[in-house]
């Protein structure tokens, strides 16, 4: 499962980062297919076309939970929050140790405001797996919101240790 975090948050890159990669013409014959055009196109930006490939991929095989992972961050770039954290909360039902879905539920949680349910899944992603800088980074940002500046400090800290460079320009903004 590759992915990279993007906008504070864990999105699938798959065959993403290459934007000069033509969607493929052929139709897709299974469920692969279908994820595979879908990332294409998530790449390129045209999440709604992702959607609609994902959704194909879900319908073929409603039980791969990457699908729904991937499918829910493009949401998230449509700001379809809501349904975002139905297809995340749907991979971690399929998937319960997938700590790039809790992390990402997490953030979207935030976008909507929802600070402490957030922090939950942050702090879940983290339980899962001790090395994912963004749901740190995230988790920091939310207790910034909160007004808990020291263990937002700590938290930020630990995600640019953690390799998430975009720490570091908010530990400046808020920690000093």
């Amino acid at each position: 499962s590759h992915y990279s975090c993007i906008a504070q948050s864990c999105l699938p890159s798959q065959y993403g980062n290459n934007h000069s990669v033509k969607t493929t013409v052929e139709e897709p014959k299974d469920a692969a297919g279908f994820n595979k055009r879908a990332s294409l196109k998530y790449g390129q930006k045209d999440y709604s076309g992702a959607i609609a490939d994902y959704t194909k991929a879900i319908d073929l095989n409603s039980k791969e939970s990457e699908v729904y992972f991937n499918r829910g961050s493009a949401k998230a770039m449509m700001e379809d929050y809501y349904g975002a954290i139905s297809d995340f909360t749907k991979e971690i039902g399929l998937n319960p140790k997938s700590a790039k879905a809790y992390s990402n539920r997490g953030w979207v949680k935030s976008k909507l405001k929802d600070t402490e349910a957030a922090i939950k899944d942050f702090n879940k992603a983290i339980s899962i797996d001790p090395k994912i800088g963004f749901a740190y980074y995230n988790l920091g940002m939310a207790k910034i919101s909160k007004g808990d500046k020291p263990g937002a400090c700590q938290d930020l800290s630990k995600a640019g240790e953690l390799g998430f460079e975009k720490a570091y320009e908010s530990i400046k903004k808020f920690c000093h």
